[in-house]
């Protein structure tokens, strides 16, 4: 979301869109407990990420574990960075370098094994600064673009400094599959949606790149589904319609746009549209991941049969970093979220 003070002269506009997201959803969980160093587990306040989780999803009514299905055991974890907002070396650069650092040093005892970093990351010259930031990180990191690098003019230049990136993910992760760019808009124009699906010990994650290509101080801000040839919704169809039999819960959606009924992401037609591809396999899907607002918050879109987590931005008040523990059985994915402030002693 284009909140940055130096770039977007609309703050106040901006600041009034967020408000409405969280009207317009009746929701807005604000899971902003952590302390000044590490670990607040969003179930119980727990610190060493333990306890079980308020967001884990139980299976539904109408599927019945398998009595040998075996204890849930935790298999691995990963972790979320949204809206770097890097446009030179500032303060936003020094944030999300403070961040990378946390994960280094924390991953081996953590077992993080991924990194998603959720959109708006960085655009003009911040773009290969926060590049060389984000390849210190000790594990696969997978970006994706957000709105703020198509309004700020590096649509393009994106795919230049991360398209190597995602041929990196081809050769760490497994059965990667990457959209084919640039696409025809259907008013001629070219898009370079980036998206990407890949596995990881048994799960599949879903990127979809649903940032808006129009110059509107609100719609800008919006979802869009590109259902084009070639674009974010086809590949998000062949994505859900050949999941196959798989463990429940064992899908996880990312996008910069959050994936729910809001100003800041998708108008009643566009959910419904949404609602009735994932909805049939809700048993399979666990959550969309999401940056966009600048803040934590959960919402539930009705009969999609996931939840959508909203992580805050690195880029202003605390450092934050969203990890999530992930565990599974013979039957299930069942996840543990802790929201990390990262140590920081700037402004």
């Amino acid at each position: 979301m284009n909140l940055s003070r130096d770039r977007d002269p609309s703050l106040v506009a901006s600041i009034l869109l967020c408000a409405l997201a969280l009207a317009w959803t009746g929701c807005g969980n604000d899971d902003e407990k952590s302390s000044q160093d590490t670990v607040t587990d969003e179930a119980d306040g727990a610190t060493d990420g333990s306890a079980a989780d308020a967001e884990s999803s139980d299976a539904p009514a109408d599927v019945v574990i398998a009595v040998d299905a075996g204890p849930l055991e935790k298999v691995y974890a990963f972790a979320v960075i949204a809206d770097p907002h890097v446009t030179g070396k500032t303060k936003n650069h020094d944030r999300l370098v403070a961040a990378v650092a946390w994960i280094n040093d924390h991953a081996k005892e953590r077992n993080i094994e991924l990194v998603l970093v959720l959109g708006d990351i960085a655009w003009g010259k911040g773009m290969t600064i926060a590049r060389e930031d984000l390849d210190q990180l000790k594990v696969p990191w997978v970006p994706i673009i957000g709105d703020n690098e198509i309004a700020g003019g590096s649509e393009q230049d994106y795919d230049k400094v991360f398209g190597s990136r995602y041929d990196a993910v081809a050769k760490e992760l497994d059965d990667v599959v990457r959209a084919p760019l640039p696409v025809t808009a259907t008013d001629g124009s070219q898009l370079w949606l980036q998206n990407l699906a890949f596995s990881h010990r048994g799960m599949r994650f879903i990127g979809l790149d649903f940032n808006a290509r129009v110059k509107h101080f609100i719609r800008s801000e919006q979802g869009h589904l590109h259902d084009v040839p070639g674009g974010t919704w086809s590949f998000f169809e062949n994505e859900i319609n050949n999941l196959g039999e798989r463990k429940h819960e064992s899908v996880v959606m990312y996008s910069h746009i959050p994936m729910h009924l809001s100003p800041g992401g998708f108008d009643s037609e566009e959910m419904d549209k949404i609602t009735a591809l994932v909805g049939p396999k809700g048993d399979l899907i666990y959550a969309q991941l999401s940056g966009h607002y600048h803040f934590e918050m959960i919402d539930e879109p009705k009969d999609a049969g996931f939840t959508m987590f909203c992580t805050d931005a690195t880029w202003d008040d605390e450092v934050r970093v969203r990890v999530i523990d992930v565990s599974a059985n013979g039957e299930r994915f069942d996840f543990a979220h802790e929201l990390v402030a990262v140590p920081w002693s700037g402004p």
